[in-house]
């Protein structure tokens, strides 16, 4: 068995990749490639004081688009409006940005997305599940979004979490469980934090999944 160790070992893509086909080969092969997800550059486009400042500092310039901007309650078709995500390499955080196209203009903008609330998801990133069973959804979209920049060769290792360093593994081995069972509750071990070690109880939750909000995308919401 690989000898990869949660806490200490780097968060490397040949790292990762190769704890995650060892202990939970199935799940992680359900993710689609890195390849095959829609990547941008963000100098393409008009950028804010504030995003310049964020963006302006990262040693890549690749944007993930994981969904469309839907700020209302009930999504029936694909939104205009793309959000993307940005990890740096210096950073345990995941950014997202709106793309915005004004009307009464030929400039496409960069802005913030404050709360992934407004946010209908793609696939595989709206197959993460719900915050019940005490995890946050957003955790794992997170953990998800983070080793795609990791796979495709963005971002060299991520950073841990220095309050909690099993965050990654602990909410990527989660993410994959969930989107092997495209959305439903996995009926396999979810692991936890409890005093420095991890543990593996069921997930056997009976509180159903939040459904999805569109039979004609896959559409869910989550908050931070």
């Amino acid at each position: 068995m690989y000898d990869f160790n949660e806490v200490r070992s780097p968060l490397t893509s040949d790292n990762v990749q190769a704890w995650a086909r060892t202990s939970f080969s199935a799940p992680f092969r359900a993710l689609p490639k890195a390849k095959d997800l829609n990547w941008t550059g963000f100098d393409e486009f008009t950028l804010s004081r504030p995003v310049q400042r964020n963006l302006g500092r990262s040693s890549h310039k690749q944007l993930l688009v994981i969904g469309g901007y839907a700020p209302g309650p009930e999504v029936d078709e694909e939104p205009t409006d793309r959000v993307v995500a940005h990890v740096h390499t210096d950073e345990a955080e995941v950014s997202f940005y709106r793309i915005y196209e004004p009307e009464d203009s030929d400039q496409v903008e960069l802005q913030p997305v404050y709360s992934t609330a407004t946010v209908a998801f793609h696939k595989p990133f709206c197959h993460v599940g719900d915050d019940t069973g005490g995890s946050k959804a957003i955790h794992r979209v997170s953990a998800l979004i983070s080793y795609y920049f990791l796979a495709a060769g963005h971002v060299k290792e991520l950073v841990r979490n220095k309050s909690d360093p099993t965050m990654f593994t602990r909410n990527f081995k989660d993410a994959c469980a969930w989107v092997e069972s495209d959305g439903e509750r996995p009926i396999a071990a979810s692991t936890r934090r409890s005093f420095g070690l991890v543990q593996s109880p069921p997930l056997c939750n009976p509180v159903p999944v939040r459904p999805k909000r569109s039979s004609t995308i896959c559409t869910c919401f989550y908050s931070f």
